[in-house]
């Protein structure tokens, strides 16, 4: 789920290679010159893409907290066009343990290119400039990719935002850098979807790559409860849609109430609606808040 795009940023891909120009503090510093983007300003995001022979991969991302700026000494001119070095000083950094691949040189990276609908060649969609610049949709998808790939070694998921029973750790701020926000996110998922055996609540489908954790309580309209796990349930994209939709109602006795009757649905919606029993899903929904379901149902969530 992306959540609303913040009016003043930008986010960049920040290159990091064996070969930089510019002495760089990993998750401190990033430096760059004027023949680069020069427009990188405090407040904007970025992600780490470490660039070798045969690595090709997003290894962290983070906040620009300030940039500072001097003129250019003379054995740091690479070219007749340097004229100043810029240091982007750096917040709010994520490491992700477990590297994004995304090298068209193994096969793992063609995979993952594939599932983001990357072309073979980036260059194609600006990326071969030092700090190309992404859109807010395009950086939710890689950073949240890159999540989800730690998150799945539970042995790399350390520095990810730990959901526990404590009200403040469940709000989330519109000021808080994305990174943040995706970071809190992809815990309150892997938690819901954990609690629920990895199970779709309304058709069963345990498919991973189609499960979501679904809010009761909606995003937009209650940040109090945005990464609290009783505040999710487990569904597939197919029932997610439906349920947002309100086109079926999660009743906390674990009934299913539909839009219309199921004999007027068709084959599809009637397979998803009907494949678990309403004695499953009460039983599936421990954990959740019920009051937030019968709110829901009664048009108040």
């Amino acid at each position: 789920m992306l959540t609303d795009q913040p009016t003043t940023q930008n986010f960049w891909i920040f290159k990091v290679s064996d070969s930089s120009a510019y002495p760089d503090d990993p998750n401190r510093v990033y430096v760059f010159d004027n023949t680069h983007s020069i427009h990188v300003r405090p407040g904007d995001e970025f992600l780490y893409l470490h660039k070798g022979p045969r690595t090709y991969e997003f290894a962290g991302a983070g906040l620009v907290k300030q940039i500072s700026s001097r003129r250019a000494h003379a054995n740091e001119r690479r070219n007749s066009r340097v004229k100043r070095i810029f240091t982007a000083h750096l917040d709010s950094v994520i490491d992700f343990d477990l590297p994004y691949d995304i090298s068209p040189a193994r096969k793992l990276g063609r995979q993952n290119r594939l599932k983001l609908g990357l072309p073979a060649d980036v260059n194609t969609i600006g990326w071969s400039i030092s700090i190309p610049r992404l859109s807010y949709e395009q950086f939710v998808t890689l950073v949240d990719a890159a999540l989800r790939n730690c998150s799945a070694d539970s042995n790399t998921i350390q520095q990810l935002p730990k959901v526990v029973d404590d009200t403040s750790s469940w709000h989330i701020d519109n000021r808080k850098a994305t990174i943040t926000v995706r970071g809190h996110l992809d815990a309150f998922r892997r938690t819901v979807l954990k609690r629920h055996s990895h199970q779709c609540l309304v058709c069963g489908t345990q498919l991973s790559s189609v499960l979501e954790a679904a809010h009761i309580r909606k995003y937009s309209v209650d940040p109090a409860n945005r990464a609290n796990p009783a505040n999710g349930i487990c569904l597939c994209r197919y029932c997610h849609a439906a349920f947002d939709a309100g086109d079926i109602q999660i009743m906390p006795d674990g009934k299913l109430n539909t839009l219309t009757s199921v004999d007027s649905l068709d084959a599809v919606a009637n397979y998803h609606f009907t494949r678990v029993t309403t004695a499953m899903r009460k039983d599936w929904l421990r954990g959740v808040n019920l009051e937030f379901l019968e709110e829901r149902a009664r048009g108040l969530a």
